[in-house]
């Protein structure tokens, strides 16, 4: 294969891969899923020792996010089916996110009382993200706003930024996007 045809393939899967994020990111936005976000400033955390391990920062990010969920389930009556599912990175850290996800369960026990087993099993579930969909959505959702923060790079963010349950005004409840720390 010739340079320029190496050059000319690189194009055409950059094209073809720019194509497919948009009609992912679109089927977010059009879709009626809701979607809910913490974001974990790290850094200001373990400075002002908050936060002393990726175990802590984990469980932070668990506590926050069912916090934010019990929220919007007393807030809207919500009664659909809720399971939370995370990519699976191996037995080692499954384990260790298993342990975060149940301390952050126990640790909150007294805001989560609205959780039955009706419509919200507090359960984990792992999967792998590469042969599950759900998961795969996910990863998009977390990269739009990973590139919000960290790059500034706006676009994906605000096209999805609807599913994130919002006053009449359309700004973002407390609930459904958190900042932990400064």
């Amino acid at each position: 294969m010739s340079f320029r045809q190496e050059l000319e393939s690189a194009q055409d899967r950059a094209a073809l891969k720019a194509s497919l994020q948009s009609d992912v990111y679109h089927l977010i936005a059009s879709s009626n899923v809701k979607l809910f976000g913490a974001q974990i400033n790290k850094v200001d955390l373990f400075g002002r020792q908050i936060v002393e391990s990726k175990d802590d920062v984990y469980q932070l990010g668990f506590e926050t996010i069912l916090t934010e969920l019990a929220t919007f389930i007393n807030t809207t009556r919500h009664s659909s089916k809720i399971i939370t599912m995370i990519d699976s990175m191996g037995k080692t850290h499954d384990r260790k996110i298993y342990n975060s996800y149940q301390d952050a369960l126990n640790s909150k026990a007294e805001n989560l009382k609205v959780f039955n087993r009706t419509n919200f099993s507090p359960t984990i579930n792992f999967a792998d993200s590469e042969f599950t969909f759900g998961l795969q959505l996910v990863d998009f959702t977390v990269g739009a706003l990973w590139r919000a923060v960290e790059h500034q790079d706006k676009e994906w963010s605000t096209l999805i930024k609807k599913n994130f349950p919002q006053n009449n005004s359309g700004e973002i409840f407390d609930y459904s996007y958190c900042f932990c720390g400064s």
